[in-house]
């Protein structure tokens, strides 16, 4: 409940601080439109103070309190003493309409409270960084290049950044909110976006008012984009920057894109002010939407110069003292924007050079009924999508002539909607699938504000009641989905269990404790990795998977002009620790390496065990779940002498992690997912290579492999032939097809400067999984992949085991129920399918007692040629009819492990749609007492 308050307080704030403004600057209050910009006009300022200060040296920090004491203060003054006439029933309506979207979009505030993560997206793990670097750095502080090479501020690299263009309003925004409230800047962060996103409800309403006759268009386009799916999924999804943008660039049309500003008296002093403060804040804090509102303001003056509505003065009187102001406000920031909208520009209007584009789906009929909000972004492609795509397309063409119709009569919020859909037929037609999914959360107040207005035009009365009934079944609909995307951010995929007490609050518990020695951590999730660094507060932490940091200094800065920039950045590569590794794949006859990076100074503290190392469980990686079993907490802290034989996933050229990968092919294990044959536990698709570095080798060790190929629909669910590479390449038993459990041979560790590394190849390329498409999904993107995972298998599991621990498996004596006597760790086989099913070979290893019986039964599915080997030994040839099958014959061998092989003749498709090869399903495998032969 603290968290909805505090977005509540903030809205509010920001709303009278905005209104204190209107009525300062003796802008229109009795205009509903200008009256729902407060809440806007209160963020900028918020920011613009901020940034001046800190351009001037003073951090946010220091700021924050006499920037909101002193807008507080001047707000009531100004307020108290004007007393504003204000259209109180027309607000409370359009407030009516926020509480609502709080409720709807922000309902796991009352769940999580401050830990609420969302969709743990890396937008909001970089702004908390930033945030957390302007807190107590201005925004021009150099590089603290000894304090990154130390491990105590990653926050700085963020200096590239801002010196970059990189949209600091966002930034400030969240450090101001973060030195208020005391809170972190992951736990201010949501609460931020929410107040953000009801700013923007009511710029939406407000531009709505702009182009109707009646005053409640305010209210519908304002409940439109409160149940917008794709609204909603940019709160989810955290893009701070982009739902700030939105609403700043919904106010700028109202303030700036208005017939009485270009012709006639033009423009007051008010009308100047307040449109040099929106678009001030718009440059500095997303200039990507810029280009397209220019388009737009363009069209609206040609559309203003056919009507004869349009003077040259009065628009130059407007334009001349805003563009001034905005130039003498930002200096020499703005020709970083300039760079950082290039880039945008740039990546937004060109198309994927991947063969896997990340957003492809932007570009096939299936993105048509997620703009309108009628299936999110990755429906279920085994139901019908027909009726959702012909009803989107029907629901957007219409929208279209809405922006046609509306441009005609000077439509501000028309025109931009036209500009967009113009926008996004040059988009497709450059492919450019990450323009476009952009594109479609860019359109949503716009369209929602269109629609509104037609609504409230109409007529007659009974017309627009007739409409607005009309919206109710896609209103039902809409919410749907919207719920559903709330939903999934309560546990969301890339950062699993991401708002747990488990997770960055117990990252927190330790860097409380009593023990403070240095931390070291083995997250390879880029966005926990972040958001780790942000909690370190001066303790020194490093990271084993990968060098996050180390790209800032790659990236942006050495291009910079800035001076010492690019000096700081090549001083920090030299100081930094990470060293560039190579990991020999020991292949015969040709050598292939994998690069990696190794950061020394985490090697040193691992070394001397005077550390804490902290990591991933099962429950968050399909790695070391035999010692932290699936269920563990999600965060194990242990002293760094203590661990055995555990695993900390490694990022190689040849094998990357899925969040952030440069190489969507060279993906080594992707999302957990739900498992079919076990409910209540999870798999990972996997790719060809991942690299392990191995924490507390025992002398000698084994490589487990749990993994399945019963869910692969390729026709073929052969196991691959996987290897474990140390020291040297060792085959992994792996035969037949369906699942496995394998133990390698005993194997050595690499050494690689002193560290020991242990590699899984799979022994293949990962294949795309087939989606079958029907009806329109086929109209046109059929060749584009909707799943860009590039999988060998589904990995359950991957451990590794000291000799000591291997020789104290003990195997069962018999299979007789499937799959629950498959899960029993102890157990190694390979070729059985998950329900009972086998291929052509199969194995399994057992314990047999001295005198015992082999009995196998089952079903065949036609008369085959079945061999029985139990130790290496034949002991069964025989062929079995159709139907069911027994075999029953004393065991040669007995023993602890005894491998129990069988060999079918041939494998036929299971009918369909299941199509797996299978020759005969098993109902018992395994030793029987002989006594009762």
């Amino acid at each position: 409940m603290t968290a909805s308050l505090l977005t509540s307080a903030l809205f509010l704030a920001w709303s009278a601080i905005g209104l204190a403004a209107i009525v300062a600057l003796r802008a229109d209050s009795g205009s509903l439109a200008i009256v729902l910009t407060a809440p806007i006009v209160g963020t900028c300022l918020t920011v613009l103070p901020l940034f001046v200060l800190s351009r001037a040296g003073i951090d946010v920090g220091e700021s924050a309190i006499p920037v909101a004491v002193i807008l507080a203060l001047l707000s009531i003054a100004f307020l108290v003493r004007s007393r504003p006439h204000l259209p109180w029933l027309k607000l409370g309506s359009v407030l009516c309409v926020c509480a609502v979207a709080l409720c709807l979009t922000g309902w796991p505030l009352l769940d999580f409270g401050f830990r609420w993560l969302a969709n743990g997206n890396d937008d909001m793990a970089i702004n908390v960084l930033g945030a957390l670097r302007l807190l107590d750095a201005p925004i021009w502080a150099p590089l603290d290049v000894e304090e990154l090479a130390r491990g105590v501020d990653y926050a700085t690299v963020t200096a590239l950044l801002d010196v970059a263009g990189v949209r600091p309003g966002a930034m400030l925004l969240l450090a101001f909110v973060q030195r208020l409230t005391g809170l972190t800047g992951y736990e201010a962060f949501m609460p931020l976006m929410l107040a953000l996103h009801l700013c923007g409800i009511c710029a939406t309403g407000a531009l709505a008012a702009q182009a109707a006759r009646r005053w409640w268009a305010a209210v519908v386009a304002g409940a439109l984009l409160a149940i917008s799916p794709l609204a909603t999924y940019g709160v989810v999804q955290q893009l701070l920057p982009q739902i700030f943008g939105l609403g700043l660039a919904c106010a700028f049309v109202v303030l700036l894109m208005r017939r009485d500003l270009h012709t006639g008296r033009g423009p007051r002093v008010g009308d100047i002010a307040l449109g040099a403060l929106v678009l001030t804040t718009l440059v500095l804090s997303y200039p990507e939407i810029i280009p397209t509102l220019a388009v737009a303001y363009a069209v609206y003056v040609g559309v203003l110069a056919l009507r004869g509505d349009i003077h040259l003065r009065p628009t130059l009187r407007l334009w001349a003292p805003v563009a001034l102001i905005v130039l003498l406000t930002l200096n020499v920031f703005v020709l970083d924007e300039i760079r950082w909208w290039d880039v945008q520009l740039s990546r937004g209007l060109s198309g994927s050079e991947s063969e896997l584009p990340l957003f492809g789906y932007a570009l096939t009929p299936t993105l048509l009924p997620a703009i309108v909000g009628l299936s999110s972004f990755a429906p279920d492609l085994a139901e019908n999508l027909d009726p959702s795509i012909a009803v989107a397309t029907a629901l957007l063409s219409g929208a279209v002539v809405l922006g046609l119709l509306g441009t005609w009569r000077g439509g501000a919020a028309a025109i931009v909607l036209l500009v967009q859909a113009g926008l996004a037929g040059v988009l497709y037609a450059k492919q450019a699938d990450y323009g476009l999914f952009k594109l479609t959360m860019f359109v949503q107040p716009f369209l929602a504000a269109a629609v509104g207005a037609w609504v409230a035009n109409l007529r007659q009365l009974r017309w627009a009641a007739l409409g607005l009934a009309g919206f109710i079944p896609l209103a039902i609909a809409l919410m749907s989905t919207q719920r559903d995307y709330v939903e999934h951010s309560r546990n969301p995929v890339d950062v699993r269990n991401a708002s747990s007490p488990a997770q960055l609050p117990a990252f927190r518990r330790i860097l409380a404790g009593p023990d403070r020695r240095p931390l070291v951590s083995a997250a390879d999730n880029v966005v926990l990795i972040k958001l780790q660094a942000a909690s370190a507060a001066g303790r020194e932490l490093r990271f084993l998977t990968r060098d996050v940091f180390g790209a800032y200094l790659e990236g942006e800065a050495p291009d910079l002009d800035h001076p010492g920039r690019r000096e700081q950045a090549k001083r920090a590569q030299r100081l930094s620790p990470w060293r560039t590794r190579a990991f020999d794949l020991m292949r015969s006859g040709r050598t292939t390496r994998a690069e990696l990076a190794e950061d020394r100074a985490a090697s040193a503290l691992l070394r001397s065990g005077n550390c804490l190392l902290t990591l991933p469980s099962g429950t968050q990686t399909p790695f070391n779940r035999r010692h932290l079993p699936e269920g563990s907490p999600d965060l194990i802290a242990r002293p760094c002498a203590s661990p055995r034989n555990l695993l900390a996933f490694i990022q190689t050229s040849l094998g990357q992690h899925f969040y952030s990968a440069g190489d969507r092919s060279a993906v080594s294990y992707h999302q957990l997912e739900p498992d079919f044959f076990f409910p209540g536990r999870t798999i990972s698709g996997f790719g060809r290579y991942a690299l392990f570095r191995v924490l507390g080798p025992s002398a000698g060790v084994r490589l487990m492999v749990d993994l399945t190929m019963s869910l692969r629909h390729d026709g073929s669910n052969r196991l691959p032939p996987a290897a474990a590479v140390g020291a040297a390449r060792r085959r992994l038993p792996m035969t037949g097809r369906g699942s496995a459990r394998v133990f390698s041979p005993p194997l050595r560790p690499q050494r690689i400067a002193g560290q020991s590394y242990v590699m899984l190849d799979m022994g293949e390329q990962g294949r795309l999984q087939p989606v079958p498409r029907h009806g329109l999904e086929r109209i046109y993107g059929a060749d584009i992949p909707l799943d860009t995972r590039r999988l060998t298998a589904y990995v359950r599991d991957v451990s590794l085991i000291g000799e000591d621990e291997f020789a104290r498996l003990r195997p069962p004596s018999a299979l007789r129920a499937f799959p629950a006597d498959l899960a029993n760790p102890s157990l190694e086989y390979a070729g059985i399918y998950e329900d009972g099913w086998v291929g052509e070979s199969a194995y399994a290893v057992l314990s047999a007692r001295r005198g015992a019986d082999l009995s196998v039964t089952g079903d065949t599915r036609g008369a085959e040629r079945l061999r029985v080997l139990v130790g290496g030994r034949e002991v069964v040839r025989r062929r079995v009819p159709a139907g069911r099958f027994s075999v029953r014959v004393p065991a040669p061998v007995a023993g602890r492990r005894v491998r129990v092989e069988l060999r079918f003749g041939s494998a036929r498709p299971l009918p369909a749609p299941d199509l797996r090869p299978a020759a005969a399903h098993l109902t018992f495998l395994g030793f029987v007492d002989g006594s009762r032969r």
